[in-house]
This record gives C-alpha cells, sequence and structure tokens, in this order.
C-alpha cells in the first residue's frame, strides 16, 4: 500500500508539474502572440484596412509600408482602445500625399496602447490641427522617428505634426519639418506652430525632441518651428541637437518655444543649433524662448546666430519664476533685437542663475544690453568666464543688469568685454554690480571697475573669424602673449592646461576658456552643476535597436542601483551600483543580447525609487 500511495503522490506531482508547463507554455506563446500582428501595405487600401484590423485584434502590431507614392483620400486614421502598441515603419521613405486639401494620417489612442512612426515623408496636408499628422493618447506613450513632413498647413495648430499625451511620454527624433505653416485663419489665439507642436497634460511626464531639422516654417503667432507643451508639474523636457533655420513666427519663439506653466519642471536645452529665425511683428525669442513656473533649466552648447526679435531676446528669452538655471559653453553672435538683450534676454524671478563660459560676438540691441540683458526680482545671478567683443547698444553694451530688490544679487568675475560700445556693463534698480577680475574696454574710473580688473586688448586668436581663444606665444606658437592669461579670480584654476582651454599654471584665466568646468571619464557626468531633486529621464532612443542610453540627476552624494528588468519583472542587468556625487549623468545600455519586447529600468537612490518602460524593436 505504501508504495501505490507513493506511486499515487508521485504520479500528481507529475501531474501538476506537466500542468504548470502547460500553463507557462501557454502564457509564453500569448506573449509572443503579442507581438504577431505584422503587416506589408502597398497602397492606402491596404494601410487603412491594416490600421482598422490593428486597432481591434487583440495584438502589437506592425505595419511595414513600403517605398512608393500614396495619394491619400480620405485621410487614413487608427482608432484603438486596446492596451498594444501600433508600430508603422516605412521601408524605403514612402511618400504621402494629401495634395492640400486633407490631413495624411490621424492616430488615436484611448488605452495604453503605445504608437510608434517611423520612415514616413508626408507633404501638402491640411486640417484644423496637425495637417500632416495628429497623433493624441490618453496613457499611452508616443514616438515619432525619421519621417519628414514638407509644406503642410494646418489652420490652427501644428502645420506639420500635433502630438498630444494626456500622461505618456513623447519623443521625437530625427525628424524633417520644412515649409509648414500655421496660418491662423479662425482669429486668436490660434496661429501657433508651423512645424511641430507637443502638449501633455498630466504630471511627471516627459517630452524629448532629438536630431530634428526645422527649415523655413511660419506660424501667424508663436513657435514657427516647434512648440513643446507640457502643462502638469514633475515634467521633463529634453531639446538637444536640432537645427532651426530661417523660420519666422510674427510673435515668440521664432525657432523654438518651451512653455511650461504648471510646475516645477526640468529643461534641458542642449547642443542646437538656431540661425536666421525671427519673431517678426511683435514678440521675443527670435531663436528660442524658453518659460517656466519653477524648475531648472540647464542650456548648453548651444549657437544662435542671425536671429531677430521685434522685442526682446534676439537670440534667446528666458521666463524663470524660480529654482536654478545654468547656461553655459554658448555661442551668441550676430542676434539683434528691437529693446533689450540682443544676444540674450535673461529674466529669473527668485532662485539662482549661472551664465558662464558663454560667448557673445556682435550681437544688436536698440535700449539696452547688446549681449545680455539679465533681470531679476529676488534672485543671485552669477556671470563667470564669458567673453563679450563687439556687441552694441544704447546703454550695456555688452551686458545689462536691473535688479527689482534690494535682496538681489549677482556676481560678475573673470570675463572679457571689449571692442563693444560704451559703456561696455551698466545696471539699475535696487542693486549695484562690481565687476571683479575681469578685462573691461573704458572700465577704468567706473564705479563698478574692482578688484583685479584691467583695461588692456586681450588678444584672442582670430576674432574675425570667431576664434577667441587667448593668443599664447610661450605654449601655442601664438605671435602674442594674452594680458588675460593667469589673470583671474585666485581662488579659482583652469580645468585643464591645453592651447584649447586654461593656458596659466597659477590660476584661472579670463575669458570663455579659463577657469573651472566639469570634464568627466567613466560614467558621462553631464555636467556638474547640483540638480534640486534626484531624477530618471526617459532612455532615449526608444524604441531602440540594440542600444539606448539613459540620464539620471540625484541632488547629493549617493549610493546609486540602476538595473533593467524584463516583462516578468526579472532582473536581467545591473546597469551601475556605485557611490556618485551630486550631478547629472548617462549611460548605455547594449540590449544586442536581448530580444524585441518591454522592459523597465528602474533607479534606487535611498529612499528615491523610479521605473520607466523601454521598448527593443529589432
Amino acid at each position: 500500500m505504501k508504495p501505490e500511495k507513493f506511486k499515487i503522490a508521485n504520479t500528481t506531482v507529475q501531474y501538476s508539474a506537466l500542468k504548470n508547463l502547460l500553463t507557462l507554455f501557454l502564457f509564453l506563446s500569448l506573449i509572443t502572440l503579442s507581438y504577431a500582428g505584422n503587416f506589408t501595405v502597398h497602397n492606402v487600401t491596404e494601410f487603412q484596412t491594416a490600421l482598422n484590423t490593428a486597432a481591434s485584434n487583440g495584438q502589437n502590431d506592425t505595419i511595414n509600408v513600403v517605398a512608393g507614392t500614396y495619394n491619400v483620400n480620405p485621410e487614413l486614421t487608427f482608432t484603438s482602445n486596446e492596451n498594444y502598441f501600433i508600430f508603422i515603419k516605412g521601408a524605403g521613405f514612402p511618400l504621402f500625399e494629401g495634395g492640400n486639401t486633407r490631413r495624411i494620417l490621424q492616430l488615436t489612442s484611448n488605452a495604453n496602447g503605445d504608437i510608434f512612426v517611423e520612415g514616413l515623408v508626408i507633404q501638402h496636408g491640411r486640417a484644423d490641427y496637425g495637417g500632416g499628422l495628429n497623433i493624441l493618447t490618453q496613457t499611452a506613450d508616443i514616438s515619432l522617428k525619421n519621417c519628414t513632413f514638407n509644406d503642410n498647413t494646418a489652420l490652427n495648430v501644428a502645420g506639420g505634426v500635433n502630438i498630444f499625451s494626456n500622461t505618456g511620454n513623447i519623443t521625437v527624433t530625427n525628424c524633417t519639418f520644412r515649409r509648414n505653416s500655421s496660418p491662423n485663419t479662425t482669429g486668436y489665439p490660434l496661429g501657433t506652430a508651423g512645424g511641430l507642436f507637443v502638449q501633455t497634460d498630466g504630471t511627471s511626464t516627459s517630452i524629448s525632441m532629438t536630431g530634428c531639422l526645422f527649415e523655413q516654417n511660419t506660424a501667424q503667432r508663436d513657435a514657427a518651428g516647434a512648440m513643446l507643451y507640457p502643462l502638469g508639474s514633475n515634467s521633463t523636457v529634453t531639446a538637444e541637437s536640432n537645427t532651426f533655420d530661417n523660420n519666422t513666427a510674427k510673435e515668440f519663439g521664432g525657432g523654438c518655444w518651451i512653455r511650461c506653466p504648471g510646475g516645477t519642471t526640468t529643461v534641458k536645452y542642449r547642443n542646437n543649433t538656431l540661425t536666421g529665425n525671427s519673431s517678426s511683428v511683435a514678440g521675443s525669442g527670435g531663436g528660442t524662448y524658453i518659460q517656466i513656473t519653477s524648475g531648472v533649466i540647464n542650456l548648453f552648447d548651444n549657437i544662435h546666430k542671425g536671429n531677430t526679435a521685434t522685442w526682446q531676446g534676439g537670440g534667446l528669452w528666458i521666463e524663470h519664476g524660480g529654482g536654478s538655471m545654468n547656461i553655459f559653453r554658448n555661442i551668441f553672435t550676430d542676434n539683434t533685437s528691437n529693446q533689450t538683450g540682443g544676444g540674450a534676454n535673461i529674466f529669473l524671478d527668485n532662485g539662482f542663475a549661472k551664465i558662464d563660459h558663454n560667448i557673445f560676438n556682435e550681437n544688436r540691441a536698440t535700449d539696452a544690453g547688446g549681449g545680455v540683458n539679465i533681470s531679476t526680482t529676488t534672485g543671485r545671478v552669477d556671470v563667470c568666464n564669458n567673453t563679450f567683443y563687439l556687441n552694441n547698444s544704447m546703454d550695456g553694451g555688452d551686458v545689462y543688469f536691473y535688479f527689482d530688490n534690494s535682496s538681489s544679487s549677482a556676481n560678475f568675475f573673470n570675463n572679457i568685454l571689449y571692442n563693444s560700445s560704451d559703456p561696455a556693463l551698466s545696471f539699475s534698480g535696487q542693486q549695484t554690480v562690481t565687476a571683479r577680475y575681469s578685462d573691461i574696454q573704458g572700465g577704468t574710473g567706473q564705479t563698478w571697475f574692482g578688484t583685479g580688473c584691467k583695461d588692456i586688448y586681450p588678444f584672442f586668436a582670430d576674432s574675425s573669424n570667431g576664434d577667441f581663444h587667448l593668443q599664447d606665444s610661450i605654449h601655442c606658437s601664438d605671435i602674442r602673449y594674452s594680458p588675460c592669461i593667469d589673470a583671474g579670480d585666485p581662488a579659482a584654476q583652469d580645468s585643464l592646461l591645453t592651447c584649447d582651454w586654461g593656458l596659466g599654471i597659477i590660476r584661472s584665466d579670463m575669458g570663455a576658456y579659463g577657469g573651472k568646468i566639469s570634464f568627466v571619464i567613466g560614467i558621462k557626468k553631464i555636467y556638474s552643476n547640483i540638480p534640486e531633486e534626484y531624477h530618471l529621464s526617459q532612455n532615449y532612443p526608444n524604441p531602440f535597436n540594440p542600444t539606448t542610453n539613459i540620464e539620471f540627476s540625484i541632488p547629493q552624494n549617493s549610493l546609486v542601483a540602476l538595473k533593467v528588468f524584463d516583462v516578468l519583472g526579472r532582473e536581467i542587468k545591473t546597469l551601475i551600483n556605485e557611490n556618485l556625487n551630486a550631478g547629472t549623468y548617462k549611460i548605455d545600455f547594449d540590449a544586442s543580447a536581448y530580444t524585441s519586447g518591454v522592459y523597465y529600468y528602474r533607479m534606487e537612490c535611498g529612499n528615491y525609487f523610479e521605473t520607466r518602460k523601454m521598448i527593443l524593436l529589432k
């Protein structure tokens, strides 16, 4: 009897194990099937049929669009209430033609089904919103990649593309927008965003725009090139490595407008080039216009050249309600403002701003601040290691400060101000400025000409061609030895000693190529300015194949763990698990060894935890 009982028990165990294996097999099969919706389309009829099927087939779907010309009539539409993604992928850049009478494509996800569009060319679309493409979601993420939008028109908003999500994250990567328009035929307040309009409503959303080209787009009101518009708090906006050429808005933001009215926001504006953009009738920010209620702005490695504003900020206009702002390693050249801030016009209500290692060259403002106009209510502004040359204005040829309250303050040191209209430095309001360790033409005898200041020609390497490195006849085979070498604040030293950076070994040099700046090897430290809070950004690119990068910020020295998990919650990779100093970092994730699907990455840092989703598409 005992063997029989044992046998029966063993059989039960074997049956139970077999049942569990069968259940697991069926579950894995369902996972596999969820990625099985795959269509290849050759014409608009097949495309619409595929869209209809994908909307309700209970699968993650991929629609492959073969090369060719697709004359769209009526517009292509997709509306889904399912939690499955749709991936529309063009092969050979298929061309969609709207004949200037209809929108090309509308995509709507009412559930949590992400939307990915890649490799399409869309032209001559026309609608009230999103003349070429209109994408709407509630909680789902949206990705637009490697697409081109030419000559589309929106009568109200977003001539080229309109993208909206309530709480989803939005990524626009390597797209081109040419000659799109938003002419505003129905009156105020419409006529915004000639090329691209991106909006989120919920909190903690992410908007990323990277590697895009905006050329000759127009808007009756604002943001001829692009407008990024998160309405909720704790959101992040990234605009990186984009090019804006010859876009024209009649009011604000000729090239790009980032507006964040909903609360604390983090804005990263990096490595963008803006040339020949304008706010042509009644507005500010000919190149870039950034407006946030509170939070952090990090603006660096950008070029603003030849932009024009009818009002303020020919190249750049910033209004910051409170928090921190870091503006560094930018070039402002040949920008014009009819009022203040030829190169840049910067307002900080309260908090802290640091403006360092920038070049302001040949900018013009009619009233004040030919190079930069800076105003604050109760904030502190540090301006250090900048080079100002050949700027012009009625007052403050290079720099103008306005202090609205006596509790505001400014530190001004290690700067070069030369060959600009006199006086190069000026200020008004409830505070004063004292320049220290700066080379300022015409400064001798001025009340603000403080400790360590001098008035002697700085001898740049080639100022006529925009090279403002200091000449060094000892180490760099130059003709002269600049008096600005080893002439900065004795409390600071140059981070590097090369012909491309600091030259003296005693203390910091004056100007944009001297002083302390962070150069970090290993895990990429993007910048060392201390963030206000912990934050984990959306990976970029997303979807990706096979590599992506993840950026995160920590406000204090911390043990940071960043790990990757599969859809079943199993840890598959530890990206980092070590102590880091306060700062913002970027790390790469290589998924070559993994299969297509949804993955999650999680950051743990003390009591802070945050998880985000990413998609690998091979």
